[in-house]
């Protein structure tokens, strides 16, 4: 478990194993052990290992509970980042909610849990939510903070005001924060630092921060961690991490990982069939932002050879970036705008089926003023109608 704290995840497999393979270990040796392993597991990204001794390790903490209640907690985070990592986005967050306001859950427990949430929400696309869970956390960690883990509830609170587009979002770290090394802590600062530099339009500054802590985080063989932080890097516009971030060669099964992975050569390479069937992927999995940026993206490249699949492509951003609670994002920022902000909302209106006039009176315009708005969505996408732009939808 030590090893575990430090991130000498190869050490704890070794030593996890041992004590799993001898028939004398007790049970508290074994929970203990378990902890270890899925820890190990989860942060590298081997969904697949996690997943064959979960239920098993579950079983176990249980059984030890009295002398470590600390750990069916902690294995079930794992289980939580693990889906999460497969992309299993929103039954990881359930998981973790559900564990959370579980009430046989230790309080030291608790916060743990909801920083897992926070991450969960932003893995989703969900700032706002995600904002609320870090100051939920933060408030559990007044508390009771047994894995000082207060510093990564900083970080993710800054990410998701980042992402809402707060110049300010870094300066609730204090210098502790900043003085911290272990990778565990330090690559949520620098996620926090970097999404609070791009929201300043600090795009270089973003991209420094988030490459190098990344980088780090991968060092220290957190590559789960270290990967999202990579992939913020292309997020900002950047290709200079790409090949670092593809260089994680520890996922198995961790399928939305992956996805990041290959987003980012597909963006490196402007390979717009790959980030069509990207964006349709991470769209699948739930993480609603990352997939209106990818579609933002595409947008962009298609605008000169291919107006009407760009408008599309543009209509897709908005459709998902309407479930991003309010996310400002240098992708989103920089997407052009082909299809206005008032034809997006006649044409929603109308896909779902009301009338011109019902529509006018809603957005207080004239019927006039809708009819135009939607001859030029249909002119702009390629559609003859009313039935077309609804499947769109």
């Amino acid at each position: 478990m030590i090893s575990g704290l430090v991130g000498d995840f190869a050490d704890v497999e070794v030593a996890s194993s041992a004590v799993l393979d001898d028939p004398k270990t007790s049970d508290v040796s074994r929970a203990a052990a378990y902890v270890g392993l899925t820890v190990a597991y989860g942060m590298t990204g081997n969904v697949t290992a996690l997943a064959d001794c979960y239920d098993e390790a579950m079983t176990v903490a249980h059984s030890a509970g009295a002398v470590l209640p600390f750990s069916p907690g902690q294995i079930t985070i794992m289980k939580s980042m693990s889906l999460l990592d497969s992309g299993h986005l929103s039954e990881g967050s359930q998981l973790a909610r559900d564990a959370a306001s579980d009430e046989s859950t230790p309080p030291a427990m608790k916060s743990t849990l909801f920083g897992t949430v926070t991450l969960a929400f932003l893995d989703e696309g969900k700032p706002n939510s995600a904002l609320s869970a870090a100051e939920t956390t933060l408030q559990l960690y007044d508390v009771a903070d047994p894995f000082r883990l207060r510093t990564q509830s900083n970080g993710l609170r800054a990410v998701a005001l980042g992402q809402m587009g707060d110049p300010s979002a870094d300066e609730s770290f204090d210098q502790e924060d900043f003085e911290t090394v272990e990778p565990r802590l330090s690559v949520w600062v620098a996620r926090g630092r970097a999404w609070a530099a791009a929201a300043r339009g600090e795009i270089e500054e973003a991209v420094r921060i988030a490459g190098q802590g990344g980088n780090a985080s991968v060092a220290g063989q957190h590559t789960t961690w270290g990967a999202r932080c990579l992939h913020d890097t292309v997020r900002f516009g950047s290709y200079e991490y790409v090949d670092d971030l593809t260089a994680i060669d520890t996922f198995r099964g961790a399928d939305y990982l992956v996805a990041l992975q290959a987003h980012a050569e597909a963006t490196r390479d402007a390979d717009v069939e790959r980030l069509t069937d990207l964006g349709a992927e991470i769209a699948g999995f739930g993480a609603t932002l990352v997939a209106a940026e990818v579609h933002a993206q595409l947008a962009s490249l298609l605008r000169e050879i291919d107006p009407n699949r760009a408008a599309h492509e543009c209509f897709r951003s908005k459709i998902l970036e309407a479930d991003c609670e309010g996310a400002i994002t240098p992708a989103l920022i920089n997407r052009p705008d082909l299809v206005t902000d008032r034809e997006m909302e006649v044409a929603l209106d109308a896909a779902l089926g009301a009338t011109s006039p019902q529509i006018a009176e809603k957005r207080f315009i004239s019927v006039r003023t809708v009819d135009n708005h939607l001859r030029s969505v249909y002119r702009k996408l390629d559609v003859s109608g009313r039935d077309e732009l609804a499947g769109l939808l």
